[in-house]
């Protein structure tokens, strides 16, 4: 079994704001580690969603990923936290009211 990465935020959050990016989330453990971020300041200007379908079809989810293939839009989204932010709480909404499981990998950045 693997460990939950929430057992160690702070390593988590070191890798998350490297090259490297985070282990692998589901939906909760984001959600749990959400206030942890906001405390710190911290946001998601990148992500990578595997999307889990209760049929079992598993995929790549680019329409929820934030990987700079939206336009201007997500493109920009890489250089203003502001942008950023309302990007990832899109996409982290729409997949909370999915009856679909997701793996999730996130990138962070500061507010500085």
């Amino acid at each position: 079994m693997n460990p939950d990465p929430l057992d160690d935020i702070d390593g988590l959050i070191t890798l998350a704001m490297s090259g490297a990016g985070s282990p692998l989330l589901t939906l909760p453990q984001l959600e749990e580690l959400l206030p942890v971020l906001a405390d710190r300041r911290l946001f998601v200007p990148s992500m990578e969603v595997a999307t889990y379908e209760p049929s079992g079809k598993a995929y790549a989810d680019m329409d929820l990923s934030i990987i700079g293939l939206d336009g201007d839009r997500d493109w920009d989204a890489h250089r203003t936290p502001a942008i950023s932010v309302a990007l990832f709480e899109e996409r982290f909404a729409e997949m909370k009211q999915s009856p679909n499981s997701y793996q999730i990998k996130i990138w962070l950045d500061d507010h500085e």
